[in-house]
């Protein structure tokens, strides 16, 4: 059948049908004339999509979703939508409680403390503070990239003294940073509407397949070496060298940045106390790195390109 009876049976436009398509969530064949061809599989599979999207499931969720063979796991992660919307009712409701609260009150100074220093409680004791406080109280975005790239590993409690101090060294160094020059991708997402979450979608893929590589798992292990593989192959095509140019530019000058702002020595350590679980992360991959570059005889050159060791 055609796009305009697809239209017809599924309420889509058409729009939405070809980004759906481009997103890999439908596959589709081309008559001889050119055509895109739907069938009944194509109908219900949009259909399933329509139904997700209206209960705030994202793209990368759907395609986890429905790539899934396994009527368990598409269970468990429609059971993880659903603590996450109960955490989000939670979370509106204690909103509500402390709003109520600012209404019924002489709006006075006195007033005003006593509930933020509640939400400070509440947000410490169930994780949510560290997040949080990192979009509040940095502005342009440098509070967004962090959470971006380490909000999978801020939802512990601060329930310890250690913890404390690690935290407020943490605020203390990125309030000090100088020139911290968030990648311009990240800004150009955002400027075309993205939020944080949609790009932490992507994020989060590569860290799950980091994750999966640190356990041992050899699919992910073999798609790490593929990747450098094709990394190193594609470097070295001469009509690339330009865009590889700039990339190796701008490793270089986020390494810079590392090494002289204080990142490794106040930042990381300070991170691993108030997270275990990007502890044992950051452990893993330290031990995954030693394998990967043992196994491919691969190094970084002063520009922070990879290398093999025997070019040098």
């Amino acid at each position: 059948m055609r796009i305009n009876e697809v239209k017809k049976k599924t309420g889509l436009t058409k729009k939405a049908i070809d980004y759906y398509e481009e997103r890999g969530l439908i596959k589709t064949n081309r008559s001889d004339n050119g055509y895109r061809e739907y069938n009944e599989d194509h109908i219900q599979r949009l259909k399933e999509i329509s139904m997700l999207r209206k209960l705030d499931f994202s793209i990368n969720e759907i395609k986890d979703i429905i790539r899934s063979s396994d009527r368990r796991n598409k269970l468990k992660l429609i059971n993880d939508k659903i603590l996450d919307k109960e955490a989000l009712l939670l979370k509106v409701k204690r909103q509500e409680k402390y709003l109520h609260s600012l209404m019924s009150s002489d709006y006075t100074y006195e007033k005003i403390d006593e509930i933020s220093n509640k939400i400070d409680f509440e947000e410490k004791k169930n994780g949510e503070y560290i997040k949080n406080t990192l979009l509040r109280v940095f502005p342009e975005m440098l509070g967004d990239f962090m959470v971006v790239h380490f909000g999978r590993y801020l939802n512990e409690p601060i329930d310890t003294k250690e913890k404390e101090i690690a935290w407020l060294e943490i605020v203390d160094f990125l309030d000090n940073i100088e020139d911290f020059n968030i990648p311009k991708e990240f800004l150009e997402a955002f400027k075309d509407g993205n939020d944080f979450n949609a790009i932490s979608e992507i994020d989060e893929k590569a860290q799950q397949t980091m994750k999966a590589a640190i356990k041992g798992d050899q699919n992910a292990i073999g798609g790490i070496k593929k990747n450098v593989e094709d990394y190193m192959n594609m470097r070295d095509k001469p009509e690339l060298k330009e865009v590889f140019d700039k990339m190796a530019e701008y490793k270089k000058s986020l390494s810079k940045f590392y090494e002289n702002s204080g990142y490794y020595s106040v930042f990381i350590p300070n991170l691993k106390i108030i997270s275990k679980t990007y502890n044992d992360y950051h452990e893993g991959l330290i031990r995954l790195n030693e394998k990967l570059t043992k196994e491919l005889k691969i190094g970084y050159d002063d520009n922070m390109n990879i290398v093999r060791i025997d070019e040098d």
